[in-house]
């Protein structure tokens, strides 16, 4: 499905390029879809659907788990603050939205407006089954994307085009405590293999002083990240996953609710090259620190606003 398709030029390359599949359409505006069906009357295309109406009117009555994936490129920014509300994307759609996609199912959203941009992206890193799938915002998430007309107009007016892929998992991210089942086998996954004499230390230190996170797979505890607040910084202890989850982004879902629960704080790790692009990847800067445990590194994410 792609809301508010605009002109139609995205959405007309989807439904030629992809035959066997069937697309929903939703735009507002008729211009929009009149030229949406001038454009692919020659090319004798069927498999679409137009909604030419309000999205909200129709979107509560699509089955759960019916769409692969949604498109949502360039929506109205309305940048005046008393209007922002009207923005497509808001906590109430998303969650709406998550109920329509399968599980898998991605959201590809663009913008080339920052404060917007930042906004969606701060929901789809809340780390509640979805979680942000690219690290390079600045490369479209399709090899094939063409650029809209929108897109074409923002580069001609000097602003830069960011894109987000999010994708629907069955993880849910929470607050959680030095007592929770299963957290000793975690803590056990995390860098260097800590000992048990070690994890019953670590367990006590976030019984406490320290504070913990943790990624559910339903009821299964799959990850968790320890964590200390020391005045305006974030000091991260140590990040665990299991082994079998090592590969589903898990580690990046932590850190992605750290951020957006300290946005005003810097955020610290200490770590070795076995970790340090993983870091890097998530904007950190890292640099070489001495250390009796041999190659270690400093990595600090800095908040936009702590001014330090």
């Amino acid at each position: 499905m792609e809301v508010g398709f605009g002109m139609g030029e995205h959405f007309a390359d989807l439904i030629t390029n992809n035959p066997n599949s069937l697309f929903i359409g939703v735009e507002v505006y008729l211009n929009g879809v009149a030229n949406l069906l001038k454009m692919v009357k020659e090319k004798l295309v069927t498999n679409f659907l137009l909604w030419p109406d309000d999205l909200d009117l129709m979107l509560n009555e699509l089955p759960d788990n019916l769409l692969d994936g949604i498109y949502i490129l360039f929506p109205d920014p309305w940048p005046k603050r008393r209007y922002q509300k009207r923005r497509i994307i808001n906590q109430v759609r998303l969650d709406i939205f998550k109920q329509k996609l399968k599980l898998g199912g991605f959201i590809n959203f663009a913008s080339d407006i920052e404060d917007y941009f930042k906004e969606v992206k701060n929901l789809f890193s809340q780390g509640q089954e979805i979680t942000i799938n690219n690290d390079d915002f600045s490369q479209a998430f399709d090899t094939n994307y063409k650029p809209t007309k929108y897109h074409q107009k923002a580069l001609l007016e000097g602003r830069e085009v960011q894109f987000l892929q999010a994708c629907k998992v069955n993880f849910k991210i929470k607050l959680i405590k030095s007592n929770t089942e299963n957290l000793a086998e975690v803590i056990k996954y995390s860098v260097g293999m800590p000992t048990t004499e070690k994890i019953k230390k670590v367990l006590e230190f976030y019984n406490n002083e320290g504070k913990l996170i943790g990624v559910f797979d339903q009821t299964e505890l799959v990850g968790c990240l320890g964590y200390q607040v020391v005045n305006n910084a974030i000091i991260i202890q140590h990040i665990s996953v299991l082994p079998t989850y090592r590969n589903k982004k898990v580690a990046t879902l932590l850190i992605n609710r750290l951020k957006v629960n300290f946005s005003d704080k810097t955020i610290i790790a200490e770590t070795d090259n076995e970790a340090l692009g993983f870091y890097k990847k998530l904007k950190f800067i890292c640099k070489s620190i001495e250390s009796q445990w041999g190659n270690r590194y400093q990595c600090t994410f800095k908040a936009k606003n702590t001014g330090n």
